[in-house]
This record gives structure tokens, sequence and C-alpha cells, in this order.
């Protein structure tokens, strides 16, 4: 993740891209990194209580929801890839 954001951020640098462009890209990107970080606690309960025959719903219904946010911002990610303003 850090050798991407340094050569996405090289790379941002040489072309002609809007400083708002630029910030949305690099705010989603580390919205992504820290959303996909922070979904490995709600993973592990879910394993825990797997292992300990309790129900994991809850568990499940957060890493979901974390999975779901991380799915919008890498689509919305991709279009402002596509679609460069």
């Amino acid at each position: 993740m850090v050798v991407q954001l340094l050569t996405g951020g090289y790379i941002m640098s040489q072309g002609n891209y809007s400083p708002l462009w630029m910030v949305l890209v690099t705010v989603l990107f580390l919205g992504i990194a820290a959303v996909s970080g922070m979904m490995s606690k709600p993973l592990k309960q879910i394993v825990g209580s797997i292992r300990e025959n309790r129900s994991a719903t809850a568990y499940i219904a957060k890493a979901r929801a974390m999975s779901f946010a991380v799915l919008i911002m890498y689509l919305v990610i991709i279009y402002l890839m596509k679609f460069p303003f």
C-alpha cells in the first residue's frame, strides 16, 4: 500500500489534474486502506465465534457493512480514474 501510494503520488504530480481530483483520489485510497484494516477485528471475532459455537450474526453484519463501504469507495475511485476532471 505504501509503495502504491508513493508511486501513485509521483504519477499524479506528473499529470495535469485538478487539485480537487487529487485530494479526492488520495482520501478515497486512504479510506479504503483504513476501512479494510478496521475490518480485521470483526473477521477475527467471527472466527472466534465459530470456534466457540456462538452466534456471529452481529460480527457478520459489521463486516458486511464495512466491506460494502469499501466497495462503494472502490467504485467511486474507479469512476474518478476513468473520468478525471
